[in-house]
């Protein structure tokens, strides 16, 4: 869930500057401590404030981390949904995450995406028409590849 209050829990001052410890709560009410020390004439509300982006953006880095976690693990990918940003953000957000990965990444989201009828497919990336049948063919390129290099590993294994 996106943060939805952020306050100074803590501003004590020390020999030099201050102790300073934020709460950042998000819609679920799971509270995120953030602590640091500023200089005394710093506006350390203004400094929470600018925060709540970063910390967003971390989140959902989580979650995309997650949810490529679970697909790799076999998770269904239509099933995967996301509180830190929409479904269709964070299923993009993990597709171009593994597209850009390892050989084995591609050829995972690959085979995923192909295992999905036209109608899942498109609303898993919110892709329709003639871009999608070219995104299936280029998948469907990477997964003969994958099928035509295992072939070739499995003939030299036999001599």
């Amino acid at each position: 869930m996106p943060i939805v209050s952020s306050i100074i829990h803590l501003d004590a001052p020390q020999r030099v500057g201050r102790h300073i410890a934020e709460h950042h709560t998000d819609g679920n009410g799971k509270i995120y401590v953030r602590t640091y020390r500023a200089a005394v004439g710093d506006d350390v509300a203004a400094a929470a404030l600018a925060y709540v982006p970063t910390l967003d953006a971390q989140l959902a880095d989580v979650e995309v981390s997650e949810a490529i976690d679970a697909i790799r693990a076999g998770a269904d990918p239509t099933k995967i949904t996301f509180a830190e940003q929409t479904n269709v953000v964070g299923r993009r957000r993990v597709i171009k995450r593994l597209l850009a990965g390892s050989v084995e990444d591609v050829l995972l989201i690959a085979e995923v995406l192909l295992s999905l009828n036209d109608t899942q497919l498109s609303n898993l990336t919110n892709i329709t028409g003639a871009k999608l049948t070219r995104i299936k063919a280029m998948l469907t390129k990477a997964v003969n590849i994958k099928a035509d290099f295992e072939a070739i590993d499995q003939d030299e294994d036999r001599l």
